[in-house]
C-alpha cells in the first residue's frame, strides 16, 4: 500500500567468512596451493593408485580437465605421516579434517 513503511522480517545477507571451508576437487594449482604439491608429483601419485582424480572432457576431445580428489590426498598424508612417525600420527588423528571442524561463531 502507498506510504507504508515496510520492515524486513530478516536482516540482508551480507558475506560471511569462508576461507575455512575447503573445496572436495581441485585443479593441479589447487592443490599446489593448499599441500605444496606440484602437478608432476600429482599425477605420478595418481599413476600409483596413491590418490584419486577424475577427468572431464566432452566426448571425441582431446584434452580436458583433471580434477584433483582432496580428501584421497589428505588422507595420503596422513598416511605417509603415519608411516614414518607414528607418534605424530596419533595426535593428529584426533583432530577432526578442517572440512568437519565445528564453527567457529
Amino acid at each position: 500500500m502507498p506510504g507504508m513503511k515496510r520492515s524486513l522480517t530478516i536482516e540482508p545477507v551480507a558475506p560471511g567468512e569462508c576461507s575455512h571451508i575447503l573445496p572436495e576437487f581441485a585443479r593441479s594449482d589447487g592443490v599446489d596451493h593448499l599441500f605444496g604439491i606440484g602437478r608432476s608429483t600429482l599425477y605420478g601419485l595418481y599413476r600409483r593408485g596413491k590418490i584419486r582424480a577424475v577427468l572431464l572432457r566432452c566426448a571425441g576431445s582431446k584434452s580436458g580437465l583433471r580434477l584433483w580428489h582432496v580428501d584421497s590426498i589428505r588422507e595420503y598424508i596422513k598416511a605417509e605421516m603415519a608411516r614414518q612417525n607414528p607418534e605424530a600420527a596419533a595426535t593428529s588423528a584426533s583432530t577432526p579434517p578442517a572440512s568437519q571442524a565445528p564453527e567457529v561463531a
